[in-house]
C-alpha cells in the first residue's frame, strides 16, 4: 500500500508531500494545481515514464528533481541531476538504464500497469468486452492455460486436417501416374536399344577423335623436322669449336714451359754474374774465358727464348682473339640449345636440367 509521496521540482511541484491513509485517498484541487502531476510522479519511479527531461521544473534552475514514493514493503526515491537518473531503495544506490527500470523495483513494489490509472485512461473493465474481461481475469487467476491450451489444439487439428488434405491429394496424383506409367516396360527396351546406338557412336566418335589426334601429331613432327633441320649445320662449327679447345689446351702447356725456360735462364743469369765475380777474384783469365764463352752461350739461348717468345706472344693475341670468337659460338650455341632443346646427333628431346649440364660442361672447358 501507498503510504507517502513526496514531489520536488517535478512539473508543478515545487516541494511537495503526501500521506496516504488506509482505504481510499481523494485529491482534490483546481485545474492545473499539479494532480496529475503526481500521478505521472509515480509513473516515472515505478515505469521509467515520462522518458527525457520536460517534466524538471522551470524553477529547478540546476537543482535535482526528486520523488520519493513510500509503500509498506519499502521506499524508492528517484533523482536526475542533469541528464542522469538514479534510484536509491532502501539506502542502496541505482542507476537506470536506458529506458528499463531497475529489476529491484519492479521486484520491490511489484504493481501492475492497471493499478495506475489517470483520467484521461477508460474506465477499468469497464470498457472491455465479455471476451476481453474474461482473459484478463483467467490470467489473473491463472487458469488462462486451458485457453491456450485449447487454442494449441485447434491449431494442431488445423494443421493435421491440411497435411491429411495435402497427403490425400498426393496420393492421388501418385495413382495416376501410376497409371500412366503402365507401359514403361516397352519403354524401357526402346531406350536400352536406343542407349546401345548410342553407345556405339559415342565409341566410333572416340575412334575418329584418337585418329584425328594422331594426325594433328604427325604433321606437328614434319614441322618440327622442317623447323629443326637447319640446326644439322651447325654439327661442323661444334667439331671445330671443339678442335680450338684442344690447341689452346696445348698452347697453354707450352706457355708454361716458356715460362719455366725464363725463370731458369733468370736464374743462370745470376749464376753468372756470381762466377764472373769469383773469376774476377781469383784472376784465372782462362777459367773466365770458359765462363765467358758459356754466359755467351746463354746469351744466345736467350736471346733465342726472347724470339720464342714473341712468337708465342703473337700466337697468345691470335689464341685470345680465337678465345672471344668461341665465347661468342660457344654462346650462341649455348642459346640455340636451350631454345631447341634436341640433341644435335640424334634429335631426342632434351631436358632442361640436360641442356644446363651440357652447357655448363663446355663453358668450364674453355
Amino acid at each position: 500500500m501507498l503510504k507517502k509521496l513526496k514531489v520536488r521540482n517535478f512539473q508543478a511541484h515545487r516541494d511537495s508531500e503526501l500521506d496516504f491513509s488506509s482505504g481510499v485517498n481523494v485529491i482534490t484541487g483546481t485545474s492545473d494545481s499539479g494532480k496529475s502531476s503526481l500521478i505521472r510522479a509515480i509513473e516515472w519511479v515505478l515505469k521509467n515514464r515520462p522518458l527525457g527531461g520536460e517534466f524538471v521544473s522551470t524553477f529547478a534552475k540546476g537543482k535535482p528533481t526528486v520523488v520519493d514514493i513510500e509503500f509498506d514493503t519499502g521506499e524508492a526515491v528517484k533523482t536526475r541531476k542533469g541528464n542522469k537518473n538514479s534510484y536509491t531503495i532502501n539506502g542502496q544506490t541505482l542507476e537506470a538504464l536506458r529506458a528499463d527500470v531497475p529489476e529491484e523495483i519492479s521486484s520491490l513494489f511489484d504493481m501492475p500497469d492497471f493499478c495506475i490509472q489517470s483520467q484521461h485512461n477508460p474506465y477499468f473493465l469497464l470498457t472491455m468486452s465479455p471476451g476481453e474481461v474474461a482473459r484478463f481475469l483467467n490470467k489473473e487467476i491463472g487458469i488462462d492455460i486451458i485457453d491456450r491450451l485449447y487454442m494449441t489444439i485447434d491449431r494442431h487439428k488445423r494443421d493435421t486436417t491440411s497435411q491429411i488434405t495435402f497427403l490425400a491429394g498426393k496420393i492421388t496424383a501418385e495413382k495416376e501416374r501410376v497409371t500412366q506409367l503402365e507401359g514403361i516396360e516397352a519403354l524401357a527396351e526402346e531406350f536400352n536399344s536406343l542407349q546401345s546406338r548410342i553407345d556405339e557412336y559415342e565409341k566410333g566418335q572416340r575412334e575418329v577423335g584418337f585418329l584425328d589426334t594422331t594426325l594433328d601429331a604427325v604433321d606437328q613432327l614434319y614441322a618440327d623436322i622442317d623447323r629443326y633441320q637447319w640446326f644439322i649445320q651447325f654439327e661442323p662449327r661444334v667439331t671445330e669449336l671443339n678442335g680450338l679447345i684442344s690447341t689452346q689446351t696445348s698452347i697453354q702447356n707450352e706457355i708454361e714451359q716458356i715460362k719455366r725456360a725464363v725463370e731458369q735462364l733468370k736464374d743462370y743469369h745470376y749464376q753468372i754474374e756470381t762466377l764472373t765475380d769469383k773469376v774476377r777474384l781469383e784472376g784465372d783469365v782462362k777459367g773466365l774465358l770458359t765462363r765467358l764463352e758459356e754466359w755467351q752461350s746463354a746469351i744466345n739461348s736467350a736471346k733465342d727464348l726472347n724470339r720464342r717468345m714473341e712468337q708465342y706472344s703473337s700466337l697468345d693475341h691470335e689464341i685470345e682473339r680465337n678465345t672471344v670468337l668461341l665465347h661468342e659460338q660457344v654462346t650462341e650455341y649455348a642459346d640455340l640449345l636451350k631454345s631447341v632443346r634436341k640433341c644435335p646427333l640424334c634429335q631426342s628431346e632434351l631436358s632442361v636440367a640436360k641442356v644446363n649440364h651440357i652447357v655448363k660442361e663446355i663453358t668450364e672447358s674453355l
